[in-house]
C-alpha cells in the first residue's frame, strides 16, 4: 500500500531524512518511534505534501501512485493527511456533516458515486459500535470537546491502544531498527540510546 524508497528530505538546506526505506502492506499497523529531532515530523509532513520540505531523492508510492507528484489536497483525498494534535473546534459544522464531505471527496477521487445523507447515516450507525462511539457524537460540532490527541507523540502508552504489527526506530534521519511490538517495549525499558548509537 505504501512504499518509501531511499527518501532524503531537507529543510532550510539541512538534510534531515537521509534515505528512508519503508513498506507498509494493506491492513498492517506500523509505528515509527524515535528520539526528538530524529525526523518523525519531517517524514509525516513530507508525505502530506508540506511545501517547506524539499525531497532531494527517493520515491514514495501510495497504492501504486507517485505521492510526490500529487498536491496536498490530492493526497488527502487518497487518505494521506495530517490531523492536528490539538484540533480547533468548528462551531456550526457537525461531525456527520464533516464526515459526509470528507468521505464523498474521497469517493469522488476514487471514481465512486457520492453517498447521500440517508446512505451515510445508515453506514455510520452500522459502524459506530465497532469503534465504541456514542451516536450523539455525530451531532456534536467538529472537534468540540476534544482533549487533543497524539498524531506525532512521545507517549509509548499510545501503543497500548493502537497495536502495531511492526515498530520502526527512526534516528539520525534513518530507520535504524525494525521489529514487532516487543521493540516498543524494549525502547520503553532501555530508551533509544542502544538502538540510535
Amino acid at each position: 500500500m505504501l512504499q518509501i524508497r531511499d527518501l532524503a528530505v531537507s529543510v532550510d538546506d539541512k538534510t534531515i531524512l537521509k534515505g528512508i526505506n519503508l513498506t507498509v502492506n494493506a491492513g498492517e499497523v506500523h509505528a515509527i518511534m524515535g528520539p526528538n529531532g530524529s525526523g518523525k515530523s519531517v517524514l509525516t509532513r513530507t508525505l502530506s505534501g508540506d511545501p517547506q520540505y524539499r525531497v532531494e531523492r527517493g520515491q514514495v508510492l501510495f497504492k501504486q501512485r507517485n505521492l510526490l507528484e500529487l498536491e496536498p489536497e490530492e493526497r488527502a483525498r487518497l487518505g494521506v493527511f495530517l490531523g492536528f494534535q490539538y484540533p480547533v473546534s468548528i462551531p456550526g459544522v457537525s461531525n456527520v456533516q464533516f464526515l459526509k464531505a470528507a468521505l464523498n471527496a474521497q469517493r469522488e477521487a476514487c471514481g465512486e458515486e457520492p453517498l447521500d445523507a440517508m446512505q451515510l447515516l445508515e453506514k455510520v450507525r452500522e459502524l459506530l459500535p465497532l469503534v465504541d462511539l456514542n451516536p450523539a457524537f455525530l451531532q456534536r460540532a467538529v472537534n468540540d470537546g476534544f482533549s487533543g490527541g497524539e498524531i506525532i507523540t512521545h507517549y509509548q502508552r499510545l501503543l497500548n491502544y493502537v497495536k502495531p504489527d511492526v515498530v520502526h526506530i527512526l534516528a539520525r534521519g534513518k530507520i535504524v531498527a525494525s521489529g514487532g511490538p516487543e521493540l516498543a517495549l524494549e525502547v520503553e525499558q532501555k530508551g533509544y540510546q542502544h538502538l540510535a548509537a
